[in-house]
Order: C-alpha cells, then structure tokens, then sequence
C-alpha cells in the first residue's frame, strides 16, 4: 500500500478551537496551598512579635525564624488557629533575648494549634497556648528558660519532647498530655494542672520531680527515671494506673492524700532513707511492687488500704502503716530490714506473708485485729483459720 493510499484513509481533528474561552484543567495554586505562609507581607509584626497572626486560619513556616530581642516569635491573636512549623524551628535571639516573658510562639486566644517543629533558646516558654482548648503536636522544645510546652484550660500535648527547660511540660486544668518526654529540666518535668491526665509519659534526668500534679491528676503507663529528686508527686485525689518509678534519687511515690495506685513499680531509690511509696490518708496501693529501696517500700498513714502488693529488698521497712483504720491484706514482704510494720491502732492485717526479713517478719502493735500467725509446718497443717498470716 502507497503513501498516498495510507494519507486518504486517515482522519484528523478540527484544526480550529472552539469558540469562547478555553478552560483550564489543573488546580490553581490555592488549591495546591491553601494555607498562609508566615511572612512579614502576610502575618506583619509590631512592637511585640516578629510575626503576628490577626486572623483565623492555617499558616506554616516556610523556613527557620530567628528572634528579636523583647519580642515573641510568633503571636496567634485570633480564634481557631492552626500553625504548621513545616519541620523548621522557632529560634530565641542569641543572647536569651532580653529579660521579659518572651516566648517562640504564644497565644492567649482560643483553639490555637502548634504542629510539627521545634523551638528553642526563649527566656521565657518554647510554646505557651493561654486561651483554653489549645493543640501542640509534634514539637520539640529545648534550652527554654522557663517552660518548653505550656497548655492552659482543656488543652492537649502529644508527641512532643521538653529538654533542658525548667519546667519541661506544663497544663492547666482539664488537659491530657500523650506520648511525651521531659528530660534534664532544672526544675520539674511535667507540672499538670487539677483534673488533668498524662498517658505513655516519661520524666527522666528532672530536679525536683519528673512530675507533679496539681490535684484530681491520672496518670496511665508513665515512667519517672533517673531523676535528682521525687519520681512522682501528687497533691490530692491521684491515681496512678501501671506507672513506673525508677532509679530516682527521691521518693518514688508521694503521692498526698486520696491517691489510687494499681500495678505500679518504684524500685531502686538510692538516697539513705528515701522509700518506694509514701501515701497519704484514705489511699489505695493494689498489685504494686516496692523492690530495692533505700527507705520504706511502702508506707501510709490513716484509712489506706494495701492489698496484693510485694515489698522486696527494701533497706528499712518492707510495709509501715503509721495511722488508723487501715486494711493490709494478701501483701508478700520478703528480703527487707523488717517486714511489715503497724504502729497505729485500729487496723486490720490479715493473709499477709512475709520472708527472709532481717530484724523481724511482723511488728504489730496493741490494739489492732490481727490474723494467727503461721510460723511452721505444724502450724500450717493445724491452722484452719483463713485471715491468718504467715513468716517464713
């Protein structure tokens, strides 16, 4: 077949296009970034910031910002906003920059939102969301003078790390805080507001405490490492739920009055004296273990109840009940200086066992219920008596 049979057997298109406009077929650039960066033409600054954000919306950083002397990084000065670090950091100005409150990103406003970046070097906090209901995500702060991350009332912190602040974390009221880390802080760790709660968080290489609660706190599967002062400090109205105190230089647990601790471990406190637990009156220690403490595994004063817990190794005393109107009951204390201890008067210590304790297995006082005491294999073949306790 010719060249010439091929072109007569081929058909094309309309050469000429179709009247009117021609529409386009891609997406505008708002489409592709519909959010507003940070910029000195979009979000201009003033006397007080370096960027100020005056309307609601979403904004990210296309780059490093780096501080001004007595100025905030960025100020959130509108409702329902959401900042994206984008990966880059909030830098202080050299020097710490001047001696006010000045923070790398701050808000007072509600529904503010951080996410993904990191800031540092700041007199004052990394990250400080005041107006209530406030979101920081994915942010690293570090080297701030006071506290890396702060979130006021029903605000959220998750998957973030403070280091080397004062205070690394800090809530107000109502917040919960999720798969965070404060480690080195001069002061506290985390410092959670009344009502709030902590889960999969750690304090580790922290002064004071790694974490303090500010009454009505939970904490769920936290961890209080190697800490210069008290794994855990509460105020009142606690609760503690698989929490791990641990190689800390203060008390693992102190926890106030009204604290519910299940499955928790303090082990290993090494200054003379200082214990695993110590709660106060009308609190509840059930299925915790107090192993290798310097002081008291577990110590408690009025109305507290200890059930199924084991003190093991303990320099002092493996359980020491001070007060009245306390249940100890199914406990195991084996290898301490002394086993358990009741003071008091008017508790009540049943099926406990103790073991291989140096001073004495039990040190009950006058005046207080008792189950037998079973010391013997002829003893235990005769006793008959269910609330009895055992030494060995």
């Amino acid at each position: 077949m010719g060249l010439a049979a091929l072109s007569a057997g081929s058909r094309g298109g309309p050469i000429s296009p179709p009247a009117g406009p021609v529409a386009g077929t891609g997406r505008t650039l708002l489409e592709v970034e519909p959010r507003i960066p940070v910029g000195p033409v979009t979000t201009p600054g003033d006397s007080s910031s370096v960027y100020r954000i005056s309307q609601p919306g979403s904004y990210y950083l296309t780059g490093n910002l780096i501080g001004v002397a007595d100025k905030h990084g960025i100020v959130i000065d509108a409702d329902d906003v959401t900042v994206d670090l984008n990966g880059f950091e909030v830098l202080g100005p050299a020097g710490g920059g001047g001696a006010g409150d000045f923070t790398g990103v701050q808000s007072s406003r509600v529904s503010s939102r951080v996410l993904n970046g990191a800031v540092s070097r700041w007199p004052f906090s990394g990250v400080t969301l005041g107006g209530g209901n406030g979101l920081v995500s994915g942010v690293l702060a570090r080297n701030c003078g006071f506290t890396g991350i702060t979130v006021y009332p029903n605000g959220v912190i998750t998957d973030c790390n403070a280091v080397a602040c004062r205070f690394g974390i800090g809530t107000g009221g109502g917040a919960t805080v999720l798969r965070t880390t404060a480690a080195s802080c001069t002061e506290r760790g985390f410092y959670l507001g009344a009502g709030s709660a902590a889960h999969q968080c750690n304090a580790s290489g922290c002064t004071v405490a790694g974490f303090f609660g500010n009454g009505a706190v939970m904490y769920y599967s936290c961890t209080a490492y190697s800490n210069t002062g008290v794994g855990f400090k509460g105020d009142f109205t606690a609760g503690f739920i698989q929490c791990q105190s641990y190689f800390n230089v203060g008390l693992g647990f102190d926890t106030g009055t009204e604290a519910v601790l299940d499955g928790c471990i303090s082990r290993t406190h090494q200054h003379a004296g200082v214990g695993g637990f110590k709660v106060g009156d009308r609190s509840s220690l059930t299925r915790c273990v107090a192993q290798g403490n310097s002081g008291h595994g577990i110590e408690g004063s009025s109305r507290v109840v200890v059930r199924s817990c084991i003190a093991d190794g303990n320099s002092s005393f493996g359980i020491h009940i001070t007060g009245t109107d306390c249940r100890i009951e199914d406990n195991h204390a084996t290898g301490n200086s002394r086993g358990i201890s009741v003071t008091g008067s008017g508790n009540l210590i049943v099926r406990n066992s103790v073991a291989g304790n140096g001073v004495f297995g039990y040190a009950i006082a006058a005046g207080n219920m008792f189950g037998p005491n079973v010391f013997n294999q002829a003893g235990l073949s005769a006793n008959t008596n269910p609330q009895s306790n055992y030494e060995y």
